[in-house]
């Protein structure tokens, strides 16, 4: 249900991000991840695997899917398997990273060939769910020089943000905005509720960093700081930090990392304990956010899934208590209940998804976005995973955090160009009746994005 919106897709020049089949978002389905010795962060454990270069697509394909069902590497293993053209695009950290990403929705079951072309073949992945995705491998005389993860599907990407406005209403309830923050102030130049509020997801998370960065200027802790992980502040994926031994240290900046580019849920939580439930509340108003009754007390990941799948009467006896009545839920009964299995969650149909969630209007988020990106360090965070791919696109930085369970996709961007100007694109698409078509939302949610800036320059949109 809180899981970060998108699969990272690694090209040889280039480093994409795209939505991955029917959980694009990558936030709608918690799985149980296979034992990958790599973890959100790309730290990796001394590895058994024997370092090889595949010399052929198959061989290729093979090994990438043994990697994400959690066979061992490390630097050398990777030296060995991939070109240097393709590691000097994506060093070993960040391919780790990617590997933790879309492990998480293994375990994968390697298919048969759609087509090669000489040095070039597409291969059909199974995710644990069922879903199709497509792999892309290109290979050289020196290793696997390209890979490309993309949903099974085409995309009709529609000319206008009216167009794409038009589908998205389709989809579910639409309350989004693209806003011109280039002088830290959000103006609305798309307007599609800009004021309204709605539920986040897994980009929540944006107010969990923000206590970090503040605690960072107060000089409580620091980014190398070490916190070790416990098994108590475990939660479901998406993410890896749950699969940890007890024990291992991963160092702030690290359990940020992957508390944002693959919207690990345990790291989260472990970011929360570290910095107190109330520095994360205390951030809500100097963030903007402005539905500071509904995010009170603040919730845990791990709170969240007890409440919403664990025990959903209680959920419902959650949302219906006052700030002290909810407060008094979490530490009498939530803290005692047992984390629900991720194989026993129904996560088919919606649940309270528009009342038991965290929540922020477009226009917040934007506040939100501001007040992070003045950090160097929050935004070299923020843009480690953009997402969706801004094909065609002249952004210069694509700062990102989404999120989605059933029934829900939230996306959030801030996107600046090389000549100072700087836009947020903030939505949700919501429906309560049943699942939300996640690929074409998120791909609309970028049309808005990318297309949205050029209204600016012609008084808006509303």
């Amino acid at each position: 249900m809180v899981r970060s919106t998108a699969i990272a897709v690694v090209a040889a020049a280039s480093i994409l991000v795209v939505a991955c089949g029917s959980d694009s978002s990558g936030d709608a389905e918690p799985t149980t991840t296979t034992d990958t010795t790599v973890t959100s962060a790309g730290d990796a454990v001394a590895a058994e695997a024997t370092a090889s270069t595949p010399t052929t697509t198959d061989e290729a394909a093979v090994l990438v899917v043994d990697l994400l069902n959690g066979s061992p590497f490390d630097e050398a293993v990777y030296d060995a398997a991939f070109a240097p053209v393709f590691r000097e695009a994506l060093p070993f950290d960040d391919f780790a990273t990617v590997v933790a990403q879309v492990a998480a929705d293994g375990p994968w079951t390697l298919g048969p060939a759609r087509s090669v072309a000489g040095s070039m073949a597409t291969y059909e992945l199974q995710a644990a769910g069922g879903d199709l995705v497509l792999l892309d491998v290109a290979i050289g005389p020196d290793g696997i020089s390209g890979l490309f993860f993309s949903p099974d599907r085409a995309f009709d990407a529609p000319g206008s943000v009216e167009d794409a406005v038009a589908r998205l209403t389709e989809l579910g309830d639409l309350r989004a905005a693209v806003m011109d923050a280039s002088q830290g102030a959000c103006g609305a130049v798309v307007d599609r509720g800009a004021t309204e509020i709605m539920p986040l997801g897994s980009a929540f998370k944006l107010y969990v960093l923000g206590a970090v960065v503040h605690a960072m200027d107060d000089g409580s802790i620091g980014w190398d700081t070490e916190v070790a992980v416990r098994d108590e502040l475990d939660s479901l994926p998406s993410g890896t930090v749950q699969d940890l031994e007890p024990g291992t240290v991963m160092t702030v900046r690290e359990l940020a990392e992957a508390m944002i580019s693959i919207s690990d849920n345990t790291a989260t939580d472990h970011l929360i304990d570290l910095v107190g439930r109330a520095a994360v509340e205390d951030m809500l108003v100097p963030m903007g956010n402005d539905a500071l009754d509904r995010n009170r007390p603040f919730l845990t990941t791990r709170e969240m899934f007890v409440l919403k799948f664990g025990d959903p009467e209680l959920g419902r006896e959650f949302v219906s208590a006052d700030e002290s009545g909810r407060r008094a839920i979490l530490a009498d009964r939530v803290a005692a209940a047992p984390l629900p299995t991720a194989g026993g969650v129904d996560l088919s149909q919606p649940v309270l998804v528009d009342e038991l969630e965290w929540f922020a209007s477009p226009t917040a988020l934007c506040d939100a976005m501001v007040w992070l990106t003045a950090d160097p360090t929050a935004l070299e965070i923020l843009s480690m995973n953009p997402g969706v791919p801004a094909t065609g696109s002249s952004w210069d930085t694509i700062a990102f955090k989404g999120g989605s369970e059933p029934g829900l996709i939230t996306m959030v961007w801030w996107t600046s160009t090389e000549d100072g100007r700087a836009f947020v694109t903030a939505g949700s698409v919501v429906s309560e009746t049943g699942p939300v078509d996640e690929f074409e939302a998120a791909n609309l949610l970028a049309v808005l994005r990318d297309l949205g800036p050029a209204l600016d320059e012609v008084g808006g949109s509303d």
